[in-house]
């Protein structure tokens, strides 16, 4: 399971579960929005407003904002929604959350609070005097982090290292093209003459960032008609001018090359051969890329098969 994943930031963004599942409304409450029919009411994020309050002292301040107020309200609402979403999924795939992980999540989360936020056990406990949140209020709410871990995990369980490799050599994730570092002179299209003439000059000897001063790119005036590092692969740069620049040796000039930009004068001044990457060098980042995919795919997934209104 992947219980490091438990910081008082993911917290702050992933927070309750549990108010969706223990909430029981002996009186008509404020609805919020519904999620397939299940309603999400005000004390529901009100209790998400404690939690936040307990690891971010700092907040309570904030709150008297009304702008802030409006954007917490938002944001934590949607977020109570993928909770929802999740109970849901996982009533549905009849998978249940382990009760020692979830012991094991508070513990964790008690000693980071003592660790980062409170100067010790008392200080602490009055704190959640004051905001009226005892153990079991607080496992209810973490228990949103243990779900939606138990969720992920059962969505990432056929991620396999052969699979991961697979997925990134059919996407070129571990292919580097080709690069070189360009530098240009640019005339207008009718000033296919002028851009000969700053060619004699160059093969005359006059330095290029001399000549680069007639250039219409903004460039040539800041930078000496130096436009950066540029990938053979890539689709931003103009067609023409790409292939140009690659078929010139480091150092090279060309002869004015035509784009719909005008006449370019390019010189080539590095080169780096493509090459693949190790798979084993790049699997952990290749990983976390993939995962994150793969979780917000499902979650869009989640949102667009729902039925979900909001009320504010």
């Amino acid at each position: 399971m992947r219980k490091n994943r438990i910081t008082l930031t993911i917290l702050l963004l992933s927070l309750i579960l549990a108010a969706l599942l223990v909430t029981a409304c002996t009186e008509k409450e404020e609805v919020l929005a519904t999620v397939n029919g299940q309603d999400i009411t005000r004390s529901q994020l009100d209790d998400v407003l404690k939690m936040v309050r307990l690891v971010t002292p700092d907040v309570d301040a904030m709150l008297e904002d009304d702008g802030f107020t409006e954007y917490f309200e938002d944001t934590f609402l949607k977020m109570l929604v993928d909770n929802a979403l999740i109970a849901m999924e996982l009533e549905s795939l009849e998978l249940a959350v382990d009760p020692e992980e979830l012991e094991e999540v508070y513990q964790t989360f008690r000693g980071q609070l003592l660790d980062e936020l409170y100067r010790d056990e008392e200080e602490l406990n009055e704190r959640l005097q004051e905001l009226n949140l005892e153990a079991g209020a607080i496992k209810g709410l973490l228990f949103g982090e243990v779900a939606a871990n138990t969720l992920f995990d059962h969505v990432l369980k056929d991620l396999t290292d052969e699979e991961l490799q697979k997925y990134a050599e059919e996407n070129g994730l571990l292919e580097v093209a080709s690069s070189v570092v360009v530098y240009h002179i640019l005339f207008p299209e009718g000033e296919k003459d002028e851009a000969l003439a700053a060619l004699e000059r160059l093969d005359g000897g006059e330095d290029f960032s001399v000549v680069a001063k007639l250039s219409e790119c903004p460039s040539g005036k800041n930078s000496g008609g130096g436009l950066g590092k540029m990938y053979e692969n890539d689709p931003n740069w103009d067609a023409d001018f790409r292939a140009a620049a690659f078929g010139l040796a480091v150092g090279e000039v060309s002869e004015p090359v035509k784009t719909r930009f005008g006449w370019h004068i390019i010189l080539v001044t590095e080169r780096e051969e493509g090459y693949t990457k190790v798979f084993e060098e790049e699997k952990e980042g290749l990983r976390f890329e993939r995962e994150q995919m793969m979780i917000d795919d499902f979650f869009n997934d989640l949102w667009t098969k729902a039925e979900i209104e909001f009320f504010i």
